[in-house]
């Protein structure tokens, strides 16, 4: 196994024209998303699952600012099934559950604000990103041409749509209004990678 091994990233822009962001410092606006994911939280009832920000050594990199926030998800996973079924004197609780972690890192300055998700951290920020990022951004790096797309319908009787061309495919303005980007494969120009070090940092061009 290669040592260089690259992970696969969900980076995402928030959209500043959100009607709940409108007029808002960038801070105030981390902190619209966070409350607003809380406060659904806590309509479910689920207290466990509130988001919390991390103390950071430095909240500052090469020039932006950054913000990091946490949440731990559980789950009862076999205790409704099984759970009657083990005697009492030998039941531990702690079997039946698992801890997932999930985690929103923003990254941002006075104009514009990004973020890194993982684990199921899209979901807390879902309802405020902006769908144009992906598509503009691929076609910045790509060729130009695509031969897969994953979108999903923001209107319409279609929610969803897997797509394969045959030959090489480029979308219109016109295709590419009201949708969400779910996955893009084409060809990447090596050149725009290479010219970037902070994309060819995790973006290997040779790779096929």
């Amino acid at each position: 196994m290669s040592k260089d091994k690259r992970s696969n990233l969900a980076i995402w822009k928030v959209d500043s024209d959100h009607y709940l962001l409108l007029d808002l410092t960038v801070e105030k606006k981390i902190e619209k998303v966070i409350n607003a994911f809380n406060l659904r939280e806590e309509i479910k009832d689920n207290n466990d699952l509130q988001l919390e920000e991390i103390p950071l050594k430095n909240n500052e990199i090469e020039g932006k600012k950054v913000k990091i926030f946490h949440k731990k998800r559980k789950s009862s996973g076999w205790e409704s099934f099984i759970g009657n079924l083990i005697k009492k004197e030998d039941k531990d609780e702690n079997i039946f559950f698992n801890t997932n972690n999930d985690f929103l890192c923003f990254i941002y300055d006075e104009k514009d604000l990004f973020l890194i998700t993982a684990g199921a951290g899209y979901h807390a920020i879902q309802n405020f990103i902006d769908e144009s990022f992906p598509l503009e951004t691929a076609k910045k790096i790509f060729t130009g041409d695509f031969n897969h797309a994953e979108t999903r319908d923001l209107t319409g009787i279609t929610y969803a749509k897997s797509e394969n061309f045959r030959r090489s495919y480029t979308f219109s303005h016109q295709e590419a209004f009201g949708k969400i980007w779910k996955k893009l494969s084409g060809k990447i120009d090596p050149k725009v990678i290479e010219d970037s070090p902070e994309l060819s940092s995790i973006i290997d061009t040779k790779r096929k």
